[in-house]
């Protein structure tokens, strides 16, 4: 069997909401899927959240309480989101 390194077929997406276009804002689940954010937002200043394109995964490789769990995630719907940059580390 041929193995690939992963890392040679993606490639960190690091961009920010700051002209405050997107407005969907979602969360990563356990569950492999994006989820209505359940988090209070009033007040927060989302031009420092992640997008998420369409067909674009969202990985978050460190979680206390989910050690044994990976959150990932792909973006199906026809338009972007957004989610919290404290939660998400990667989009790739």
């Amino acid at each position: 069997m041929e193995y690939h390194r992963l890392g040679d077929y993606i490639r960190e997406v690091n961009v920010r909401n700051r002209e405050l276009k997107v407005t969907n804002l979602l969360r990563l689940s356990m569950t492999k899927q994006f989820r209505p954010s359940t988090s209070n937002n009033v007040g927060v200043d989302l031009s420092n959240y992640k997008i998420v394109d369409h067909n674009t995964f969202a990985y978050n490789p460190m979680s206390v309480i989910r050690i044994h769990k990976v959150s990932i995630a792909i973006n199906e719907t026809a338009n972007p989101i957004i989610v919290s940059p404290e939660k998400l580390e990667y989009i790739i």
